[in-house]
């Protein structure tokens, strides 16, 4: 858990820590359009990586000590991997081709893109499966702390914006690059051909968990992607340096409760259902009042927050952070309903289902309302999404108690 914990800070803190610097780098009109481009590359991320945080992790962790099974595994996940990174590739030709803004910014779009590089060759599956994070988890920590540090010293106006994303996805190369070379000589992990049995079957164990992530991650992120087609690049930057503050708030506060609560809640319900329930009441009541003392913290302290992570040039951010407040308290209780109560009641099996009617659910009423109320209009949509899964997740729970 702290080698995860660690590799999480890498992902998720140190991109947050440097953005008071590439803001006032780049500022808002570059920033906004940076914060766009990632967003496309984000859901080609999704397809490369398909799952198989999760599925690739069990399979490698069912045969742990058994180095020949494991060299199956290995191979089929790269393979495929592989085979997805040049998917996501011709799609993303495909949009130079059909998309205007795609084709005006081809070389930034490019040097996003190569991030995936990093997540195709970095098998952190493979160390979780096998329970050695640790070694991973530091070297992980080191290249992205030195290629923060390098985009706070070569990062110097709004010309680098090219060179802020080069850095980004030279550092997750290397990271990669390392931990595949270091998997292969240290493990003993020799090429061996991929068995077509282990292939479907992995395959299939990586599809459901691909559609729930990418559920999740379009009700989340499209908000930015639709307002790309009515907003300019400044109201992007606002949109964006708004909804990078809130959700590392977010990563902050639910990360750690989630962890914590998941062990103790999975023991208490195999202990009775009445011990259980018991435990998560009392678990959303005092999740919930921390939950709340956070939004008002974030809702009376945005122009703080704003002045020091975004600078005066952002200050426009302010009433959408406030109205963004409200987030940290919906996401804490839908993961409360959905990671503690559905997977504590084993009702894991309707999650796709519930993401993919939130997801829809975002996507109509972020489509309604951006062409009426620009930013606020994709705030809502995510807003209303997140309240959505509560009532769908929160049903369903409380259904099952009865």
């Amino acid at each position: 858990m702290a080698s995860l914990g660690l590799l999480q800070v890498a992902n998720y803190a140190i991109p947050v820590l440097i953005i008071p610097f590439v803001v006032r780098a780049l500022g808002a009109d570059a920033f906004g359009n940076v914060s766009y481009i990632q967003n496309i590359i984000a859901y080609l991320t999704i397809l490369v990586n398909y799952g198989f945080d999760y599925s690739a992790t069990r399979a490698i962790a069912l045969c742990k000590g058994n180095n020949n099974e494991q060299k199956n595994v290995f191979w089929t996940t790269i393979y495929y991997k592989l085979l997805l990174f040049i998917i996501s590739f011709l799609i993303l030709c495909i949009l130079f081709f059909i998309w205007p803004r795609a084709q005006a910014d081809s070389t930034l779009f490019i040097y996003a893109f190569l991030i995936n590089i990093g997540f195709t060759l970095f098998p952190n599956w493979f160390f979780q499966g096998i329970e050695e994070m640790g070694k991973m988890a530091c070297f992980n920590f080191l290249i992205k702390f030195l290629g923060g540090i390098c985009v706070v010293i070569l990062v110097r106006n709004n010309t680098d914006d090219g060179l802020y994303l080069l850095l980004l996805s030279l550092s997750y190369i290397a990271v990669g690059l390392f931990a595949f070379i270091y998997v292969i000589r240290h493990y003993n992990i020799g090429w061996n051909p991929c068995e077509i049995k282990i292939q479907k079957k992995l395959f299939a164990k990586s599809t459901p968990i691909f559609l729930n992530t990418l559920f999740g991650t379009v009700y989340s992120t499209f908000g930015l992607t639709y307002l790309g087609f009515f907003a300019d690049n400044t109201d992007l930057g606002i949109y964006s340096g708004a909804y990078k503050i809130i959700i590392a708030f977010v990563m902050l506060i639910n990360f750690p409760i989630s962890m914590s609560l998941f062990p103790a809640m999975t023991k208490k319900f195999s202990e009775s259902k009445e011990a259980g329930w018991s435990f998560f009441k009392k678990s959303m009541v005092y999740v919930t009042l921390f939950a709340c003392l956070s939004c008002g913290v974030i809702f009376f302290a945005s122009p703080i927050i704003v002045s020091l992570f975004l600078g005066s040039e952002f200050m426009a951010a302010v009433p959408l952070l406030r109205f963004l407040s409200v987030l940290p308290l919906l996401i804490i209780v839908a993961s409360m309903f959905t990671i503690q109560g559905l997977y504590a009641f084993q009702l894991e099996r309707y999650a796709p289902y519930i993401g993919f009617t939130v997801m829809c659910i975002c996507i109509c009423i972020t489509v309604l309302l951006v062409p009426r109320w620009g930013i606020f209009g994709a705030a809502c949509g995510y807003l209303i999404a997140e309240l959505a899964e509560i009532i769908l997740s929160g049903s369903l729970v409380y259904s099952k108690r009865k």
